[in-house]
Order: structure tokens, then sequence, then C-alpha cells
């Protein structure tokens, strides 16, 4: 009779454990899906001071004859309304609901996408990009934005992860192979990961941040987005030299090729 209400209990503890596990998934879903609602919302509202702006400097650009100075700083000034609008597309793409519907995607594209999105971080925290992409225009087959998700929480984790508050420098390449595969290689000269935690990365709710900066899900919702994409990530790292992680994924032509 103990031993029948001994399991009874241990299976009610795993239960409840479970129970936890979930609730906390949910209550992260919940929370990410209203910043996304929030980010999509006022992306919007952004939309319509700049166009006026913008209108207003074109129209001075046109009408008013500017000292040389002037028509530079204007000019400039049009440029910069051109970059916040691509921001603001980026933003609003990004945080658009997922089709769940495989197409085409230009790799490169999407990621200079994502670098518009950490420009200014980047340059706030002094860190160096350093970008080489192979020839071409690689497509493969994939959902945009989950793939967004997995190459936006690897940069993140990048920075992050960097020596002291400001400095360092994130590499970013790209490499096709044996014809049908590209790799995407993200390196850091951070502080890198310990080897006892090498086997735990791609856990869920495994994190070596502190509680306040991270959940531990990026990298493992990264690694689910990626396999259920044909592919698969690596890493490589060395405490105090940084990490290296490497995504790769079939080419358009080869995800084809296996239906």
């Amino acid at each position: 009779m103990k031993q029948i209400y001994d399991e009874m209990e241990q299976r009610v503890a795993e239960r409840t454990d479970q129970l936890n596990i979930t609730y906390k998934k949910l209550l992260q879903s919940e929370k990410l899906t209203a910043l996304g609602k929030l980010s999509a919302s006022l992306a919007h509202e952004f939309n319509n001071p700049l166009f006026g702006i913008r209108n207003v400097l074109a129209g001075i650009n046109r009408r008013v004859v500017l000292e040389a100075t002037d028509k530079e700083l204007v000019e400039m000034a049009l440029a910069e309304c051109d970059r916040i609008k691509r921001l603001i597309i980026s933003l609003q793409d990004f945080n658009q609901p997922t089709s769940g519907v495989m197409a085409s995607v230009d790799l490169h594209q999407l990621i200079d996408g994502i670098l518009l999105l950490t420009e200014t971080e980047l340059r706030h925290k002094k860190i160096k990009l350093k970008k080489k992409y192979c020839a071409g225009k690689p497509h493969i087959l994939g959902i945009a934005d989950q793939l967004k998700q997995v190459f936006l929480n690897l940069l993140i984790n990048a920075t992050e992860g960097m020596k002291g508050a400001v400095g360092g420098t994130v590499r970013l390449s790209t490499e096709i192979f044996n014809k049908n595969w590209i790799k995407v290689f993200l390196s850091d000269t951070g502080k890198g990961i310990r080897p006892e935690n090498m086997d735990h990365i791609f856990e869920p709710f495994f994190s070596t941040k502190p509680e306040v900066k991270g959940t531990g899900l990026g990298l493992s919702v990264s690694y689910g987005i990626i396999k259920r994409h044909g592919g698969k990530i690596e890493v490589e790292s060395e405490p105090g030299k940084g990490s290296t992680f490497t995504v790769i994924l079939p080419l358009e032509t080869a995800a084809n090729g296996k239906k």
C-alpha cells in the first residue's frame, strides 16, 4: 500500500513540475506576443509624422535655394528619414504573425534586415560588425519571421556576451558548401561559454545570464526552428576568447529536391 502511495505521490510531483514548466512557457509566450503587438502598433504610429517630416524636408530641398552646407544637412536628414522608414518596415515585418507556410527567402536580405534592427545597439556598445557574404543571392525555403527570430537571438547573445560594457567585434559570414547547403557563421569576441555548459545551452530554460536578462528560451527555440527547416546549429567556444555559432540550412534547390 505504501509503495502505491509513494508512486502516486511521485507521479503527482512530476505532473506538477510539468504544469509549472508549461505555465512558464505560456506566460513568456503571452509577454512576447504583447510586446510584438505593441512594437508593431508604435511602428505604425511613427509612419505618419515621419512621412510629414520627410515631405517638408523634400519640399525645402526642391523649392529653396540653399547654401552648400545647408543643402548637405537637408539631404542628410532625408537620408535619415529613409533609414527610419526602412527600420519601421523591418520592425513591422518582424512582428507579423507567422504564416507557417514555407516560401523562397533571400537569406542575405533577411539577415540585413536584422542587422538594421540592431545597428543602433551595436554602435552604442561600440561593437564592430564585420560582414562577409558569399557570392550571389542564396535562397532557402523557409518561414521568414521564424528565421529572423533565430538570427536576432544569435546576434543579441553575441552582443551580450562581450567583455565589459562596450567594445568587441562580431563577425558574420556565409559560405555555400556541397552545392546544396549554406552555412551562416556568427562569431563574437566575448567571454565564451564554459565547457560544463556546452551540453546544456540548447536546453529550454537553461541560461548563463542573470534572471532579469534572459529566460533561457532563445537558443532552444532557435534550435527547434532550424531543425524544422531541415538544418542544424553548431557551436564552438573558448572561455575568454568568444564563441562561434554556425547555422546550417539547405538551399532552396536542395529543399525542393527532397519533396
